[in-house]
């Protein structure tokens, strides 16, 4: 009878989903049937308990990286591909911008800077262009991995914010240390890119730093606007770009 412990297991959990849709079920549970498709005929009961207790939560689970994963037994490339692929698809559906979103806020933006770099375990710097109602009109990647400012391709920035017509842009890097405080190289790299804009008539909103869920921007946190710039028809807390 020990042997068929586990019989129908399967077909009961995926019973259990379908009574909420999953609303009640504890995170390990949801993992398992995420690797039902990736482990089969072994217990992803066990797996899922043993990528919790070793990444500390399913968000971490998430954020971790393949050779991370696979670390952990009964995950091979496979399993670990699906995990990753499973938490860019969640990413990109918490990210998805409707048609009509508007962003009006340095805090609006900041937040959505957070979410695109959930999961991220290397850093990266982002650029968002905005069109003069503030919709997001381009996203793209600028640079990845060693983001110091010998490395930073400005003409990226450039191309990209002339090619769209932009008004506005912003940008963003994480720092996956978790430590938030922006270095002497992020200030100089914010002087940098609001010169090169300002030359093509676009407005630099700001350079935000991300760890975790947290952000600040550095010129609005640690430049310290003046008063006069705060009240330009060009600050973004006026609700305009």
């Amino acid at each position: 009878m020990a042997n068929n412990i586990h019989k129908n297991h399967r077909a009961r959990m995926r019973e259990k989903f379908l009574s909420d849709h999953g609303e009640n079920m504890p995170d390990h549970e949801l993992l398992e049937i995420i690797l039902f498709g990736c482990v089969p005929r072994r217990d992803t009961n066990a797996v899922a308990h043993a990528l919790i207790d070793k990444f500390g939560s399913l968000s971490g689970v998430f954020a971790s990286s393949v050779q991370e994963l696979k670390t952990v037994s009964e995950i091979g490339d496979t399993a670990a591909v699906y995990i990753k692929a499973f938490s860019q698809i969640n990413k990109r559906l918490s990210c998805e911008i409707k048609n009509g979103d508007v962003f009006t806020t340095y805090g609006e933006i900041g937040e959505y800077f957070t979410k695109l770099f959930k999961y991220e375990t290397v850093e990266k710097l982002y650029l968002l262009l905005f069109d003069k109602k503030g919709r997001i009109i381009k996203k793209v990647i600028v640079a990845e991995g060693d983001l110091s400012q010998a490395h930073l391709n400005m003409r990226v920035i450039i191309e990209n914010a002339v090619s769209k017509n932009a008004y506005s842009a912003a940008i963003a890097h994480n720092h996956p240390s978790g430590i938030i405080h922006p270095s002497i190289e992020d200030k100089t790299l914010t002087v940098i890119v609001e010169q090169q804009l300002s030359l093509l008539g676009i407005h630099f909103i700001d350079h935000y730093i991300v760890s975790d869920d947290s952000f600040v921007g550095i010129k609005e946190n640690v430049f310290h606007l003046s008063e006069e710039r705060k009240t330009n028809n060009d600050f973004i807390e006026e609700k305009h770009f």
